[in-house]
Parts: C-alpha cells; sequence; structure tokens
C-alpha cells in the first residue's frame, strides 16, 4: 500500500536498468491489416491469441478513435499481464476519448496521481507503445514518453487485451513482442 501511495502522490521514476535494456526481444504478433474495433453501447475485449502468458512485454499499436457517441470519457486501451476478461485484471493502459491517459490495476483505481494530457485520438492516428518489464512500466504516445513508474501489483505472467468502453476505433497496426 505504501507503494501507491507514493504513485497518488507522485509519479514514481524508475529507469529501466541497463540489464533490462539488453535482453533480446522476441517478435510474437505483427499485424499492419487495420481492423475496426468497439462497440458504443457496451464494453468489447479483444484478447491477442499468443501461445503462452507474457510478463516481459513490448506492446505497440496504432489506434484512432472514430466515434464515442459525444462522451469524452469513453476510450481505448492495452491491457498487459491480463488473466480473465475483466479490466482490472492486469494492468490496463488507457487513452480517453478527450485525449488524457490513465493506468490501473487490480485495485480498480488509477496508478497515477492525474490523467495525463497525451493527444486527441479522434483527430488521427494514435501510436501507443507499452514496454512491461518485471515492475517497470514506460508508456509512450506517439514517441513521446508519458509515464515511467514501478508497480508489484501484478506479477504474474498474462494474456495482452485490447479493450474499448464506449467508443469505436480502427486499429492501423499491432505489434507484441516478448522480452526474454
Amino acid at each position: 500500500m505504501i507503494f501507491l501511495e507514493q504513485i497518488k502522490t507522485g509519479l514514481v521514476s524508475a529507469p529501466i536498468n541497463r540489464e533490462t535494456q539488453s535482453r533480446a526481444i522476441k517478435p510474437l504478433w505483427n499485424s499492419n491489416s487495420s481492423f475496426t474495433f468497439g462497440n458504443l453501447l457496451e464494453p468489447e475485449n479483444f484478447t491477442i491469441e499468443i501461445d503462452h502468458p507474457l510478463k516481459d512485454c513490448e506492446v505497440e499499436v496504432e489506434v484512432q478513435i472514430l466515434h464515442d457517441a459525444g462522451d469524452a470519457s469513453r476510450w481505448f486501451g492495452v491491457r498487459v499481464r491480463g488473466i480473465t476478461s475483466y479490466f482490472h485484471a492486469g494492468y490496463l493502459i488507457y487513452l480517453r476519448s478527450s485525449g488524457y491517459l490513465d493506468v490501473t490495476s487490480v485495485e480498480e483505481r488509477s496508478l497515477l496521481k492525474d490523467e495525463i494530457w497525451a493527444v486527441d485520438p479522434k483527430v488521427g492516428v494514435v501510436r501507443i507503445k507499452i514496454a512491461m518489464i518485471a515492475d517497470q512500466m514506460r508508456v509512450w504516445v506517439n514517441d513521446q514518453q508519458m509515464v515511467e513508474m514501478q508497480s508489484n501489483l501484478v506479477t504474474w505472467p498474462g494474456k495482452i487485451f485490447l479493450h474499448t468502453f464506449g467508443v469505436i476505433a480502427i486499429i492501423q497496426s499491432l505489434k507484441v513482442n516478448e522480452i526474454c
């Protein structure tokens, strides 16, 4: 609980160490085929089918929110270390239609002190990249690092999910790498 409070009172900086940076990257999923995803009436889940659960990974997705039914609080998200279709079982990194970025986890609340303004995902395609290595997470939006933090709330390996909550989005590309 102390760690979560540190995050709530100010983002904890946790640079990824040199040992981690020199680890091998194994591509598991690489698709440049676009597809439309989402539902304005209810949440939608898309599980990226990989043959084994991942703990240390990189996920990169290019996405644009096409429609949010006039509600800027709705969102598109990527979840790492997910074990069920429930949004908070793992780490959920999501971008609201309003352009704000947040990270949530098993305690169903933000791990950031405040949501971070990133970019308007309705104007054009947005590239979101997530690196999750041991207890260290980094998130980039359009090649700008937005989040660097440590968390030990989810230590198990899991699946990668894409989620929408009340939006229709188009996925332009999707890449998943395992960090070995």
